[in-house]
């Protein structure tokens, strides 16, 4: 245990899996999607694992509205970078993904707007 408790490496991935366990068991997302950076992850890196977790479970619209609605709690270079990331992800959906999981293309062009 103290081991783990030194260890950098081990609590970020520590956290994540805690983030991903949250995630799959569909605790309250309102909850979830308080932003903690409890074990010294980051806030950014935490971010982009929620949001790869909500993209491969096909919730394009939750991620979005998760991405604007942590916007305050990083910084102008996260917030474009992470967004560039988010929509780059998506535009490497097929229409027809993107259709199962209830978005488009189209939306995509205009979150890249805002």
């Amino acid at each position: 245990m103290a081991y783990e408790e030194n260890d950098f490496i081990l609590r970020q991935v520590k956290g994540i899996s805690q983030i991903v366990a949250k995630l799959l068991s569909k605790e309250s997302q309102n909850e979830f999607f308080q932003l903690e950076d409890s074990q010294g992850i980051g806030t950014y890196t935490v971010a982009k694992a929620i949001l790869s977790e909500l993209i491969v479970n096909k919730g394009y619209n939750q991620a979005e509205n998760y991405l604007f609605s942590i916007r305050e709690q990083l910084t102008d270079e996260e917030k474009r970078d992470l967004s560039h990331w988010f929509y780059t992800e998506l535009l490497a959906l097929s229409e027809e993904e993107l259709q199962s999981g209830d978005f488009s293309v189209a939306e995509i062009h205009q979150g890249q707007k805002d």
